[in-house]
């Protein structure tokens, strides 16, 4: 599925585990309580995309646009989003523990409940981020 247009899909609940959906356009599309684990994502649109509640372990989404997308509680464990566009992304009671998110864009990101434990967030913008209470970042 690599480089479709699946924007504003409804995908809810759908396994897509290991899917190959480099460059594709997910903009705007419903993905709750679906399972991306492993899903190369890479320099996809993920723009508006929704997936609260879903598991995207080990997911590779570096360069992709996640602007506005959202992640709420949403498994992120060990996921690959090295300079992503997460600028305004939703990502209340994520967990992105080990997350690799060095020089990603999370400008303005919602990260309250968050588990950023072992997430390296080297060089990312991290302006005017909502970030976990008692959270400090030391990059």
């Amino acid at each position: 599925m690599s480089g479709r247009y699946l924007s504003g899909a409804d995908l809810r609940g759908a396994d897509l585990s290991n899917a190959n959906l480099t460059n594709a356009d997910l903009s705007n599309a419903l993905f709750c309580f679906a399972n991306l684990q492993g899903a190369n994502m890479i320099g996809a649109n993920l723009s508006g995309l929704q997936i609260s509640r879903g598991k995207m372990t080990g997911a590779r989404m570096s360069r992709a646009d996640l602007q506005g997308a959202s992640f709420y509680g949403a498994d992120l464990t060990g996921a690959d989003l090295i300079g992503a566009k997460m600028n305004g992304a939703q990502m209340n009671g994520a967990n992105l523990s080990g997350a690799k998110m060095s020089r990603a864009n999370l400008s303005g990101a919602q990260l309250w409940g968050a588990n950023l434990r072992g997430a390296n967030l080297t060089n990312a913008d991290l302006t005017g981020a909502k970030m976990p209470k008692g959270w400090v970042f030391r990059g």
